[in-house]
């Protein structure tokens, strides 16, 4: 048991309490659940990690209250929330503008960021300029062609800073819209925001997908959105047509 992360324990002590309330041996609920022994026993003990399906099953056997923490949620917090999932692959970039002109010292400066040297890190850029000169026609015509580059998937999101403060994107809602594009259930889905951003990072952990954002809030950018540290920024003050 020594060395084992917490989480890992908890759901095992969790599992073990409610089985035991339910007067269930551990070869009655693994016949009902349809598990091995010898496998949920490991899973008591904190010695094996429990998948989303097995937690999933165990709850719907066992039952569930306010009062008791669903396994489920404690599968997600020993794995991540990413063990077992099958990942879709979103390709969301909107068409962009077939006859793009100009704008060739941002297009080359992009280049210059994506084409660093910290291969597998997360590279970042940003685009700044005042509304309507052509920011989301030149990003999203750039990202078309570098999106083979990113074989796990393309992600947009429109974060609506320009509009009324009632209209801009929150953090949490723009975190489940990226989560449920790449295939993330949604029980999954914490409503904690941190647990949220914890899920996105490690859900994006090691893949290689591509998530745009346009329009965000200013002055301030949420690092939620961020999936780890920026190796890079990128900059360019489109400030004239």
């Amino acid at each position: 048991m020594k060395g084992r992360p917490e989480p890992w324990l908890t759901f095992g002590a969790e599992l073990q309490r409610r089985r035991e309330d339910s007067g269930l041996s551990l070869r009655d609920l693994a016949k009902r659940v349809n598990y091995s022994f010898g496998y949920l026993g490991k899973l008591e003990r904190g010695q094996s990690t429990p998948t989303l399906d097995v937690a999933r099953r165990l709850d719907a056997e066992l039952g569930m209250s306010e009062q008791q923490p669903r396994l489920v949620e404690l599968a997600i917090e020993a794995t991540d929330g990413v063990t077992g999932l099958r990942l879709a692959r979103p390709a969301q970039l909107p068409p962009g503008v077939a006859d793009f002109i100009g704008r060739t010292q941002e297009w080359q400066h992009l280049d210059a960021i994506m084409d660093g040297n910290s291969s597998g890190s997360v590279r970042m850029c940003l685009v700044e300029g005042l509304p309507g000169v052509g920011k989301t026609a030149l990003v999203v015509r750039w990202a078309h062609t570098i999106a083979h580059r990113f074989p796990d998937g393309q992600v947009f999101v429109d974060l609506r800073g320009w509009g009324r403060d009632d209209q801009r994107r929150q953090p949490g809602e723009v975190l489940e819209e990226i989560l449920r594009a790449l295939g993330v259930p949604s029980e999954v889905i914490s409503p904690d925001l941190d647990k949220r951003t914890k899920l996105y990072r490690s859900v994006l952990a090691g893949k290689g997908i591509l998530v745009v954002w346009t329009t965000p809030p200013a002055p301030t950018r949420s690092s939620h959105w961020y999936p780890g540290p920026p190796v890079a920024w990128s900059w360019s003050p489109a400030e004239s047509g």
